[in-house]
């Protein structure tokens, strides 16, 4: 079962993959040195969601989006963490209007050699 946590600050460390959306620099950094991509809106979880190699991180909803993802979240070992919009906003930087971005593990890049 999917664990949902409350956020209440930007200052929770459990949600570092989510901080700083629309600072292309740190989004960077960040995403090379954790090896972790950060997807937004229902199609892209979804996709992430059903692919197994990659390795999903974490969630990050709104209470309302909550409901609307409990058929891609519900009965699966991740994390889902809830914050009211306009801490969702902080949190990523920039008004997210569909309210649900998704956290996996960046997949390895294909040995290009076999297509040489």
């Amino acid at each position: 079962m999917a664990t949902e946590i409350p956020i209440a600050a930007v200052s929770d460390s459990r949600i570092a993959d989510f901080v700083g959306l629309r600072q292309p620099d740190r989004r960077i950094a960040y995403e090379s040195t954790h090896g972790v991509f950060v997807g937004e809106g229902t199609l892209v979880a979804r996709r992430v969601l059903s692919d197994p190699a990659l390795g999903v991180r974490s969630v990050l909803t709104t209470p309302a989006r909550r409901a609307d993802i409990a058929d891609l979240v519900d009965g699966r070992d991740l994390v889902v963490y809830v914050a009211p919009p306009a801490l969702l906003r902080e949190i990523v930087g920039f008004d997210l209007p569909r309210g649900l971005v998704v956290a996996a593990a960046r997949p390895a890049h294909p040995d290009p050699m076999p297509m040489l």
